[in-house]
């Protein structure tokens, strides 16, 4: 019976982690981003992935990749805005390397970003749209997940960037799970207007829903590579 138990909490938990953190197009509270924006006109362009660890009651449960691409604009000389997708592969069974697998989620994201202060503070608003499709299921959550971006470059060069969070995710017509958490990420290039590295660290916490439920602990990684592009506008 004590096997049974464990066996359905950890299932429950791992429905409940897969729901959240495939619902986060940015996913596993992943940045790569500054506070910086884009020139007016400018393009970027980025490869990404992000890898994360579930930690539920001191035990790590699930380990999840998610690669993706995104593309954004500049809009005006403190707005830019920028779109991703991603999909989740996720291993339930951390001694196995080949049990990854396929969430079928697609996730979405729509992001605008203000900044303000030069550069050195930004107000990100990303929104995304999980879709999921298994044969006959489908289902669709949303994330709303905003953050405060503080950035300090040293020329061109290099860039730090500290980011705290907050997210709702809705979903069961009207429910919601919370979570809040923090990025540290660093930009590295000759020309960090043309193109960067970005490696990235981040913690975040799924806050209980109940007094008999436990808070949900994701920490990971994230690697992206961006380009730039002055498409509709002159130097």
């Amino acid at each position: 019976m004590k096997r049974v138990s464990r066996a359905a909490r950890t299932l429950s938990v791992s429905l409940l982690f897969l729901c959240l953190q495939s619902g986060y197009g940015q996913v596993w509270f992943i940045n790569f981003d500054g506070a910086p924006v884009l020139r007016p006109g400018q393009i970027e362009a980025s490869l990404l992935a992000s890898g994360s660890y579930m930690n539920y009651d001191g035990q790590t449960l699930i380990k999840g990749l998610l690669p993706g691409i995104r593309a954004g604009v500049g809009i005006t000389s403190f707005l830019d805005v920028k779109a991703s997708y991603t999909r989740g592969f996720y291993k339930f069974n951390l001694g196995d390397l080949t049990d990854w697998e396929d969430t079928k989620g697609n996730n979405f994201t729509l992001s605008p970003k203000f900044s303000f202060l030069g550069g050195k503070l930004a107000v990100k608003l990303p929104f995304s749209v999980m879709w999921y499709k298994d044969g006959e299921l489908s289902e669709t959550y949303y994330n709303l997940g905003p953050r405060v971006i503080f950035s300090l470059r040293h020329k061109k060069y290099v860039e730090r960037s500290l980011s705290p969070f907050f997210e709702v995710f809705f979903y069961d017509e009207g429910e919601s799970d919370y979570s809040a958490g923090g990025n540290l990420g660093f930009a590295f290039s000759s020309d960090l207007d043309r193109w960067s590295i970005r490696p990235e660290g981040y913690v975040g916490y799924i806050f209980p829903k109940g007094e008999q439920e436990k808070g949900i602990l994701v920490y990971g990684w994230g690697l992206a590579a961006t380009v730039s592009f002055d498409v509709f506008t002159r130097n």
